[in-house]
């Protein structure tokens, strides 16, 4: 059988800090790795690079999927885009596509879906979505997309999941438990639960493995950037980049877990807690909201906040 080894290398603090999103200082040097899962992935001329489901239930229950396919090939293709959940309940209709060589695009499917189960913290019912292109009779490529059926949103001060006012209650996890054991996790949420929470806020990590097993248990998650140590005074020009890079990472890699609920960007990093000039503070907290701005256009069925920073001084 073939392998695939993936290497990282440490990094030094000062290659690092005010450079790139960090976490805390203490977290740097102890816990560097690779958090995300690693695969190689090969594909044909035409591939589907991501997938976003947003199911819906307001007014009437439906599920709007968001695919996007690039042609790898330098000459025009014609295919059809199908998606159908696993037990058969529901399926979007076909979607024919024509892409030119090298052009990629987005196509969104919307279909309503008759009487879905509902994903609850009580019941967290999963659905696998099988997609499948086809071209001349034959599967170019295909992707299986795990969601649940539920449907978060804010009214005023109040979140409201499937139509009912709900309040997370959440304790904090940080990014080190993203490689303890699955069967360790799952019981330190049951110990949380019976002393009354019902969710994480992922400090300073956000885990797609620790939002997996959330998803399956019914646990409400705030998944958090990296983006804390140096406060805002302390970054290089070069930080707000790869803090863009970071956050759209983040939502991009997650937004598909039914137990993600909002989304937190930072923790104690802006006008709150940094030093500087109230003009100073102002710039630091525009650019958290520029960053809120990217998180939404990538996912605009959850809000953001940021840990600790209160409206960043009327920005936010």
């Amino acid at each position: 059988a073939n392998q695939l080894l993936v290497k990282v290398r440490g990094c030094a603090a000062d290659k690092v800090r005010g450079r790139r999103p960090q976490g805390l200082d203490w977290l740097l040097g102890g816990f560097q790795g690779i958090p995300y899962p690693v695969h190689l992935e090969t594909t044909g001329d035409l591939a589907n690079e991501d997938v976003f489901v947003i199911p819906r239930i307001e007014p009437s229950p439906s599920l709007e999927t968001h695919v996007e396919v690039r042609n790898n090939s330098a000459e025009a293709i014609e295919a059809v885009l199908t998606a159908a959940e696993q037990g058969g309940g529901f399926s979007h209709a076909p979607c024919p596509f024509r892409l030119r060589g090298g052009e990629a695009k987005t196509l969104v499917l919307k279909d309503a879906w008759d009487k879905p189960r509902l994903w609850w913290p009580h019941d967290p019912h999963l659905y696998n979505l099988d997609l499948a292109i086809t071209a001349g009779g034959q599967t170019i490529d295909a992707r299986r997309q795990r969601l649940g059926f539920r449907e978060v949103r804010v009214a005023g001060p109040d979140l409201f999941l499937n139509g009912v006012k709900a309040l997370q209650r959440r304790s904090s996890t940080l990014a080190y438990w993203n490689v303890t054991t699955e069967e360790r996790q799952k019981k330190e949420i049951a110990v949380l639960r019976d002393q009354g929470f019902n969710g994480y806020r992922m400090h300073l990590g956000a885990s797609p493995r620790i939002a997996r097993i959330s998803d399956e248990l019914g646990w409400l998650v705030a998944p958090e950037g990296a983006i804390c140590d140096p406060h805002g005074d302390g970054v290089l020009p070069e930080f707000w980049p790869a803090a863009e890079k970071h956050i759209r990472s983040m939502v991009k890699t997650m937004r598909n877990s039914p137990s993600v609920i909002y989304w937190c960007l930072s923790n104690e990093f802006a006008c709150y807690y940094m030093k500087g000039t109230p003009e100073e503070k102002d710039a630091v907290d525009a650019k958290m909201v520029a960053l809120g701005a990217a998180a939404t256009a990538l996912d605009p069925t959850r809000i953001w906040t940021c840990s600790g920073d209160g409206e960043l001084g009327g920005n936010g």
